[in-house]
């Protein structure tokens, strides 16, 4: 099959689509991200950001929220640890190489990446936490996790993320698991209170993009 794109007040004028051996890449936009310019937008005098979550993850809508949410809070005396920090988990989502788009000027050699399609993909969510009882978490699991892998906890305030080494997992009926399966919930014994509105991630083997190069 054969392929052109026409823009419609440009009739009679085609794009020719075609594809080689790193695949086709001509709506293959980088992801906007203007995290290092919070400042100035906000001495700009802008009251409200938006951050584009549409068919995104659970995962991916809080953990972006949160970082701009505390950057934003902490516009006036964020040290460069936190701001680290921070940036650090915006690639901690599934996302295409982030660009600055057109906050300095136009330049479509910046927001466009042409080496690959692939997302991103570091971490995995793997569950969310729905209640926790007498030091026990209770997680609803979406993907898999094993005895000994390591699995990180996030919450809406970064400052009280934790990581865990897996050593015991109980399935509902209390008999211990090897590994996690998608749709059901296990819990965990953590020993301890944590915050509410927890999930659960964990690193993938899968390189991004940054790593490669």
């Amino acid at each position: 099959w054969q392929y052109s794109v026409i823009e419609e007040t440009r009739p009679g004028q085609y794009f020719q689509i075609y594809e080689d051996e790193t695949g086709t890449f001509i709506f293959n936009s980088k992801d906007l991200c203007l995290f290092q310019r919070l400042k100035e937008i906000h001495d700009a005098g802008v009251d409200s950001i938006k951050i584009e979550g549409r068919m995104k993850s659970i995962y991916y809508t809080a953990n972006v929220t949160r970082v701009y949410r505390t950057a934003i809070d902490r516009i006036n005396d964020i040290d460069l640890q936190l701001n680290n920090y921070l940036r650090e988990e915006l690639d901690k989502v599934s996302h295409r190489i982030y660009s600055e788009a057109f906050f300095d000027g136009f330049d479509s050699n910046e927001t466009q990446y042409h080496h690959s399609s692939a997302y991103n993909r570091d971490y995995q969510f793997v569950g969310e936490i729905i209640n926790q009882i007498d030091g026990w978490i209770y997680i609803n699991i979406l993907a898999k996790f094993s005895l000994n892998d390591t699995i990180e906890f996030i919450f809406p305030n970064p400052n009280e993320d934790f990581s865990l080494l897996v050593k015991e997992i109980l399935n509902e009926e209390n008999e211990k698991i090897e590994f996690t399966k998608p749709n059901t919930t296990v819990k965990i014994q953590l020993g301890k209170i944590i915050p509410d509105n927890g999930l659960v991630r964990i690193k993938t083997k899968i390189c991004s993009d940054y790593e490669k190069e």
